[in-house]
């Protein structure tokens, strides 16, 4: 008896592991492109209008209908059948469509049966749109953090939105994204979105890619709809622009001092960089998370650091971190004065905020926090790191 429920035993955690494997591998992005380090991926569609969604049916094969015909939103709302156009556009069999409001004699004859939609009206359009949402680098825990400093170190991330602004749904669409990448093979991905955007619905992405060309350049995302009937083609591309700290060409030899690399004039140069987002326990020990959610009460922690990436010591300097919290801005002001970094070197900190209110929060760290050092760089001293705080 115990043998045959052994057996019973192992069968059902074969069966649950079978079962487990089947859904991780179904758990998969809507769309993916990828090839060597860079990535672009696409989200669900959200949103929508219903415009792109009513459909009338035809009940009748043959018919005539001689009258007034009253039309809202310039679309026949006439019992009798008409005559189904490319791109979903009805508009009855003789005469011109009229306009919202108006009427008109007509005689109709149909013989088209079936389903047509009355989604696009004659007139209506898709239009398109490539927005960009926000840009930042993916830290070695997997965390997006949102920057603008950059390094040829570093995973950049840019999150962006494709919408459709028009009346009328698209045609099949795509959208194609340049990434100044080290590597060719990163440098251009090309990934399809579906058979259509309704009217009025958007679908978020991402666009990953590792080691970034030193220097300044854009990564540039472009929306293409094949219906050829785009209402405005000018917002089909977005771009980000990207000024990334390089090998330090102002500094022959190595290009590095202490692993980091240095540039500029001769000035010190600060720049914030996030090591880890956690909170700390109560014996002040701070805990990493995998994401950016944290329970009410958590003592919400940022571990930073403050480099020196210019070609001189910095003096003395401050910091400061602030949070928004339910409207109001929540600052802590480093009381003391910092010890001067040499070119090349770096300074780590903690900072911790609690009983921060539910909602979305962002924490500001600002390096010389009073301006008293003359950088090569005034703006790459403030960075933010966003997170939530559930009930």
């Amino acid at each position: 008896m115990k043998t045959f429920l052994r057996i019973l035993i192992i069968c059902a955690i074969i069966l649950i592991l079978v079962f487990l494997s089947i859904g991780i591998v179904r758990v998969v992005p809507r769309a993916l492109s990828s090839l060597a380090s860079a990535t672009v991926s696409l989200g669900s569609v959200f949103g929508g209008s219903s415009h792109a969604t009513t459909t009338t049916t035809v009940t009748s094969a043959t018919s005539t209908n001689t009258g007034f015909i009253t039309t809202t939103n310039a679309t026949s709302t006439a019992t009798s059948t008409g005559v189904s156009t490319g791109y979903n556009n009805y508009v009855p069999a003789a005469g011109p469509n009229p306009l919202s409001g108006s009427t008109y004699t007509s005689t109709n004859t149909s013989t088209n049966t079936g389903t047509y939609s009355t989604a696009c009206t004659t007139g209506g359009y898709p239009d398109i749109a490539v927005t960009i949402l926000s840009r930042g680098i993916i830290t070695s825990y997997g965390q997006f953090i949102e920057t603008n400093s950059f390094t040829t170190s570093d995973t950049v991330s840019v999150k962006f939105k494709v919408e459709n602004r028009g009346n009328c749904p698209t045609g099949a669409w795509s959208i194609n994204v340049q990434m100044p990448a080290q590597s060719a093979a990163d440098q251009t991905r090309t990934i399809n979105g579906g058979s259509y955007l309704p009217a009025g619905s958007a679908v978020t992405g991402q666009a990953n890619f590792t080691s970034p060309r030193s220097g300044s350049s854009s990564v540039v995302i472009t929306a293409t709809d094949t219906s050829g009937r785009d209402a405005n083609n000018a917002n089909n591309t977005a771009s980000s622009a990207l000024v990334v700290t390089g090998t330090g060409t102002t500094n022959p030899g190595t290009g590095t001092i202490g692993g980091y690399p240095v540039s500029g004039d001769g000035r010190p140069d600060l720049t914030v960089r996030v090591v880890s987002v956690g909170t700390l326990d109560y014996n002040n020990n701070f805990v990493p998370v995998s994401n950016q959610n944290f329970r009410t009460g958590s003592r919400v922690a940022v571990k930073f650091q403050v480099i020196n990436q210019g070609l001189s010591a910095s003096g003395a300097w401050t910091f400061k971190a602030e949070v928004n919290d339910m409207y109001q801005p929540r600052v802590y002001q480093n009381p003391q004065t910092e010890s001067s970094i040499a070119s090349g070197g770096s300074a780590t900190y903690t900072v911790a905020f609690d009983n921060l209110g539910i909602g979305s929060h962002t924490m500001s760290l600002y390096a010389d926090s009073y301006d008293q050092v003359n950088e090569y760089n005034e703006g790459n001293n403030t960075l933010g790191v966003n997170f939530y705080i559930n009930y």
